[in-house]
């Protein structure tokens, strides 16, 4: 019983002590980028695995902190990353990791820190930008990753952590909320820590310090090859070689002052890769022509991750492993990667425990295999190992990483609701309105019909003529919605007369368009006798929406004043007249002058057109009988006149024959012809008497 307790007491010892230790995992905005499958969003973040998640990177503009991609923040259409970062990480099983918010990296240059860092003011500003910047996104800390400050910044860097320890002190804690963390990476090299670090000032006011000890080769003036994240050094290497391996950067930093508590030693997740000289020369220090090609889905020269090292084994790579320097690497033809798996993970994590590091910290979680696809047959087989060799245990995990956002079971839930009831609906509503507006063509070719029968009539006159009606019912837009007044659908009446009953087939206009969408015929540009039969249907009923309409046709237009009667003709000299334009016709009268006798039939008088009719001689009372006078359209050309002015254009018009019977010359002289409402003075007259 007594062993039974006491081994329960060293369990709840070990876990303990277990929960002191750091697990932290960085972030990369930019992973997301990748080819499929490998992308990486925050959903495939594992919180259980992490008790420190750091999103990296923000950047600086004008002294502050600001977004680094165009997705970290929300948007008016999207969820922003950081947003995502966050309820990702709320989704732990245990408590919930904190959240810290990395500004700076490789890519970031060491020229911003500088000037911020420069002068007290700019450093205020930054400082006090930080606070509410991370408090309205949630996180809960910052973290500097400056690379690298150099012998001139070491005492700005010195300030600028001690000035934000103090003002992060300071700050009126939201409730609910802890005061913010403040971390920092820093280098493992050992010139960037003698010259840049004020390692007490650091190691006071800093919660935890990220050793970066890994890209130790590979990163440029290398010879051959080498491991990027040695844990001990190599018996064959001395001097400055000596020195780059995790082992001496972690003493390094402890004996210059910092906490050994405080002190998170950095593990690599990815492979640094070289191109050998000879593929036969395979070992460390071999020669290299240069960096490892790009890979298909890290795509960056000299960079391989995890689940591409893993690739590289599974078709035909070979494994090498040293257990008495901890030494791994990989090879296949000329390629050499340097790079950890599960068994120097456990090495590393083994060494921090027994030297009393913080924890573990990893670069970076889109580097391991977080499918589980290649690997191993369980996602993040690395970061798995260092919480099975820190912890004691591995955390039950969230959920399998996909390589692209999961949708949850609320967003799952939100999808169905939005399908059932917005798209469900706009279907059922297009379908309907299809269906109405079906019907309702449908019942206006019947109406249509109905009234084509109805309303078809024939002038009791004139049987030629016959009116067909033919209406054109409007569908709205909206056939819900009423209209604002009854308005009758419009009507076109169109007429199909006999062929060659009138004068102009075109006479009728095509139903011009009248206000209130009414259509009517052009009444005053029709023949009479197509009036008249357009006035014996006085009503055209329509139909709509069950009311009837009635439309009266406009009857004739009342009869226009009689033309006054002409001026009686005067008689003629006892020689032709004169013209128009004073001109004598120098043409002697066949009988002489003076001559009271008819003219005989054989020589009639032609006048030319555009002059006015006259008698050449009176006749004498009791004279010849009454003959009638034939106008008829003159078979050869007229005398031509004297030339005169050009007349304005007359309308053109064509006469057929007319028989006019007169009893005496007083009826011939008071002859008028009319053809509308002009004179016939321009048409040539042939008279016989």
């Amino acid at each position: 019983m007594r062993g039974v307790v006491f081994l329960t007491l060293l369990a709840s010892m070990a876990t303990c002590s277990g929960a002191e230790y750091k697990v932290v995992c960085y972030y990369t905005n930019w992973a997301q980028y990748r080819p499929e499958p490998w992308k990486y969003y925050p959903e495939d973040i594992d919180p259980a695995l992490c008790t420190h998640v750091i999103y990296a990177f923000a950047k600086m503009v004008n002294y502050q902190l600001a977004p680094f991609e165009w997705n970290d923040d929300n948007t008016d259409w999207s969820t922003g990353m950081y947003e995502r970062f966050m309820t990702r990480l709320s989704e732990a099983n245990g408590p919930t990791p904190k959240s810290l918010l990395a500004i700076g990296g490789w890519n970031f240059g060491t020229q911003p820190f500088k000037d911020m860092t420069s002068s007290a003011a700019n450093r205020r500003t930054f400082i006090q930008s930080s606070i509410p910047y991370l408090r309205e996104r949630g996180f809960d800390g910052l973290d500097l990753d400056w690379e690298y400050p150099h012998a001139e910044d070491r005492a700005n860097f010195a300030l600028l952590v001690q000035e934000l320890r103090e003002a992060y002190d300071a700050e009126a804690v939201p409730p609910g909320k802890e005061r913010l963390l403040l971390s920092a990476a820093v280098s493992a090299g050992k010139t960037h820590i003698e010259a840049g670090y004020d390692i007490p000032t650091l190691a006071r006011y800093l919660d935890f310090i990220n050793l970066m000890a890994y890209d130790f080769r590979g990163t440029g003036g290398d010879t051959g090859t080498g491991h990027h994240g040695l844990l001990h050094a190599l018996p064959a290497e001395t001097g400055d070689d000596a020195t780059l391996n995790a082992a001496w950067a972690a003493e390094r930093w402890i004996s210059g002052g910092a906490s050994p508590s405080k002190l998170v030693l950095g593990m690599p997740l990815y492979g640094r890769s070289f191109t050998l000289a000879s593929p036969s020369n395979t070992g460390v220090n071999a020669p290299i022509i240069g960096r490892g090609p790009a890979q298909t889905y890290t795509r960056e020269d000299g960079i391989m991750s995890y689940y591409e090292i893993c690739q590289m084994l599974n078709t035909g790579g070979r494994r090498v492993w040293n257990e008495e320097t901890k030494l791994l690497y990989a090879y296949k033809d000329n390629l050499w990667v340097g790079y950890d798996d599960e068994t120097s993970i456990r090495a590393k994590v083994e060494w921090l425990r027994n030297r009393g590091l913080g924890g573990a910290m990893v670069w970076s979680l889109d580097f391991d295999d977080f499918q589980g696809t290649t690997c191993s047959e369980q996602p993040y087989p690395l970061l798995t190992a260092v919480n099975q060799a820190l912890l004691g245990y591995a955390p039950e995990v969230v959920t399998m990483a996909t390589g692209a956002p999961p949708t949850s079971d609320d967003s799952l839930i939100v999808i169905l609701l939005v399908v059932f009831l917005v798209i469900v609906p706009l279907l059922v509503a297009a379908v309907v309105s299809y269906w109405f507006k079906a019907e309702i063509r449908k019942r206006c070719q019947k109406h249509a019909e109905k009234y084509r029968t109805e309303n078809t009539t024939r002038n009791s006159d004139d049987t030629g003529t016959k009116i067909d009606e033919e209406f054109v019912l409007p569908i709205r837009k909206n056939p819900r919605q009423p209209p604002t007044r009854p308005c009758p659908p419009d009507v076109i009446l169109t007429v199909q007369p006999e062929q060659h009953k009138f004068k102009d087939a075109d006479s009728i206009s095509n139903a011009s368009k009248s206000s209130g969408g009414r259509r009517r015929l052009d009444f005053d540009n029709m023949e009479n006798g197509r009036r008249e039969a357009y006035q014996k249907t006085t009503e055209v009923k329509m139909a709509q929406s069950g009311q009837v309409y009635t439309k009266t046709v406009p009857s004739n237009p009342p009869p226009k004043p009689p033309v006054p009667p002409a001026k009686p003709l005067r008689a003629l000299p006892p020689k032709y007249p004169h013209n128009s334009r004073g001109g004598a016709h120098n043409v002697a009268h066949p009988k002489g002058p003076g001559t009271a006798v008819a003219y005989p039939d054989t020589m009639p008088t032609k006048v030319a057109i555009g002059f006015p009719m006259y008698q050449s001689t009176p006749v004498a009372p009791g004279g010849p009988p009454s003959r009638p006078i034939n106008i008829t359209r003159p078979n050869h050309p007229p005398p031509k006149p004297p030339a005169r002015p050009p007349r304005p254009p007359t309308r053109s018009m064509s006469a057929d024959l007319v028989e006019v019977d007169v009893d005496d010359s007083v009826a011939f002289q008071n002859l008028q012809l009319k053809f509308g409402n002009d004179d016939l003075y321009h048409t040539q007259i042939e008279t016989e008497i």
